[in-house]
């Protein structure tokens, strides 16, 4: 589906900022705002047993979708996600 929206939009669009251009092509394509896009992304690159433990319901108590959301600037390492989130 994201292939189709980035195809789309290079399609439609008269000027592209190729720094932002994903980000705020797919924004616009799903109507949501560009800011809220780049944190469900950030949350693409968590830990898979991060993804796995709170899928299974199994993530601390003190970590819900909001504090997932209201910070995504997690680090790259997966060793310091989880301790950045109560894991380890």
């Amino acid at each position: 589906m994201i292939p189709g929206i980035v195809l789309n939009c290079l399609l439609t669009s008269s000027t592209i900022d190729i720094a932002a251009f994903p980000t705020a092509c797919i924004a616009r394509e799903e109507k949501m705002v560009a800011s809220y896009a780049t944190r469900l992304f950030r949350l693409t690159l968590l830990a898979p047993n991060i993804v796995g433990a709170i899928l299974n319901g199994n993530q601390p108590p003190e970590l819900s979708a909001r504090k997932l959301m209201d910070d995504t600037r997690l680090p790259l390492e997966w060793n310091e996600q989880r301790r950045a989130l109560g894991f380890a």
